[in-house]
């Protein structure tokens, strides 16, 4: 073996059993993965156009306020949705998509 290699092989048997490691018992980088992720798909995300096509409609909190007597407290009951799908479905959509997260 040349004198070269041999740091090459020593990180690599170090990075083996740490992933060793990180696999069976430790989890150390769990919290790492799903940053990585988040930053991937912005970096990504950062890139493209926003499609024409899609509408987000966002209710916030003075629109929550608005809705009040209309409506009642939030959140609101089945009917006030179908309300809004009636009014949105005027527009003829492929889909509508509800986010309660």
């Amino acid at each position: 073996m040349n004198l070269r290699d041999q740091p090459l092989h020593s990180a690599g048997a170090l990075l083996l059993v740490v992933a060793l490691l990180e696999i069976g018992r430790l989890h150390l980088f769990e919290g790492i993965e799903g940053r990585v992720s988040d930053f991937l798909v912005r970096e990504h995300a950062n890139g493209l156009a926003p499609d024409p096509d899609i509408i987000v409609v966002d209710i916030d909190e003075p629109s929550l306020a608005r809705m009040q007597d209309a409506a009642g407290k939030f959140p609101w009951p089945r009917s006030v949705y179908a309300d809004l799908v009636l009014g949105v479905e005027f527009e003829k959509p492929r889909a509508i998509v509800f986010d309660n997260g």
